[in-house]
């Protein structure tokens, strides 16, 4: 063996048996500590990815070209939660010469800028700054949670390939930009857990948060009634007997599902009926959302509209009961079973509600987040490690293709940009 192949030989083996201890050390952390460090490195990633991609941006709405990555990450809706922050929400809905209600505030739910706004005057940061570290406390904040959700249906092990997945995910980037994603899935994943954990009553105040945190109410609302009929019916089977099956619920845990149901569905209109009291407009929030569209709020329709875009006058009528079809069949995969009644009626009722009300665009990727709970599913499929890592591998290269082609921003033919 030739001094260069010994060296490379020693210093392969050198750096195996460096790799081993830090493994064991590693696994000799207590469980959070494990989790912020799989959270704080994707971050990490997000980050260089974020900084390289500013390098090369060009002219846009906010900042000269190669912004810093401060700059770079509060563009887009950021700016929206900072202008709420500087003057709250508009009495009037803006309008056009014809009439047209245009872009504003009351599309932006108000936990995250209220929260960041008492930040900013309680430590003297700027609303941008606040916005930042909220999002990044609150998204370190989810990660923990998840992992504590996961560990009710799998090992340690396997929750802690879950949390990676679920923080390297192609658009988990949006977790460290101020937007109120993280926040909102910090709320979301306190909320399923303390379900899971059947302490409706201690939910009632989260959920509350959740359904003003993004527009995630209506679907969380409907899962909680979907469980309540469940569980209803599966103490309907036991015929009410005293001695109950461990799976079974008591009448004072079905009254507080169904108080908890009913919370919930009054606050998922909470905030359109905000926005009413403060405009007098009755549809103020709903004429607001679909500014962005472009066209009136007409349920389901958008999908097909967007199948025939794409695949034509016939098969895109079809695409979307395929899709469909496909999803509801995956939720019936055993590494989705394994998952529990509760998660996987949350994910059947989030994307049933975009299939409803969601206009599928780019932003559509963003929306898929808090569908979180089939990272575990993912992680299921297979012990292998090989699997996990590539998996996590491809994720961070789709981190590259979104920050790239969505967050980063150059002006289309029409003028704009596809939104993040």
């Amino acid at each position: 063996m030739s001094t260069v192949a010994r060296r490379r030989t020693g210093f392969a083996t050198a750096a195996q048996a460096w790799a081993g201890q830090a493994g064991s050390a590693y696994r000799s952390w207590p469980w959070w500590a494990q989790v912020t460090v799989i959270y704080a490195a994707a971050r990490l990633v997000s980050a260089c990815i974020f900084m390289a991609a500013a390098l090369h941006q060009g002219p846009n709405p906010w900042f000269p070209a190669r912004p810093d990555y401060w700059n770079f990450i509060n563009i887009w809706d950021a700016r929206w939660y900072g202008e709420v922050i500087a003057n709250g929400y508009p009495s009037e809905l803006p309008t056009d010469a014809a009439g047209n209600v245009q872009e504003n505030a009351w599309a932006f739910y108000p936990l995250f800028p209220a929260l960041a706004g008492g930040l900013s005057r309680l430590t003297g940061l700027i609303p941008a700054a606040s916005l930042t570290l909220l999002a990044m406390l609150a998204g370190w904040g989810a990660a923990l949670v998840v992992y504590t959700l996961f560990r009710h249906r799998v090992s340690h092990v396997p929750a802690l390939w879950g949390v990676a997945f679920f923080a390297t995910f192609p658009v988990s980037a949006i977790l460290q930009v101020p937007y109120a994603e993280s926040l909102s899935l910090l709320l979301l994943a306190a909320a399923l857990l303390l379900v899971v954990r059947r302490h409706y009553l201690w939910a009632i105040p989260v959920v509350v948060l959740l359904c003003l945190s993004r527009p995630i109410g209506v679907p969380f609302a409907a899962t909680l009634g979907l469980v309540l009929v469940y569980r209803l019916l599966e103490r309907l089977r036991s015929g009410g007997a005293a001695g109950l099956p461990a799976g079974n619920h008591t009448f004072g845990d079905l009254a507080a599902l169904a108080g908890l149901t009913a919370v919930a569905g009054v606050s998922a209109l909470a905030w359109p009926a905000a926005a009413w009291a403060a405009t007098g407009d009755f549809q103020a929030y709903t004429k607001t959302e679909t500014v962005w569209r472009g066209h009136d709020l007409v349920p389901f329709k958008p999908w097909f509209d967007t199948g025939v875009d794409l695949f034509g006058p016939v098969l895109g009528l079809l695409a979307p009961f395929v899709f469909v079809t496909l999803f509801g069949l995956m939720l019936f995969l055993p590494p989705v079973v394994r998952l529990g009644v509760e998660l996987r009626l949350w994910c059947a009722c989030y994307m049933g509600y975009l299939l409803a009300f969601l206009h599928p665009q780019t932003s559509t990727f963003r929306m898929l987040l808090p569908l979180f709970p089939l990272a575990l599913g993912a992680v299921l499929l297979s012990r292998s490690r090989a699997y996990r890592g590539t998996v996590v591998t491809m994720f961070l290269l789709l981190q590259i293709v979104w920050i790239v082609w969505l967050w980063a921003w150059a002006q289309l033919p029409g003028g704009g940009d596809y939104p993040p």
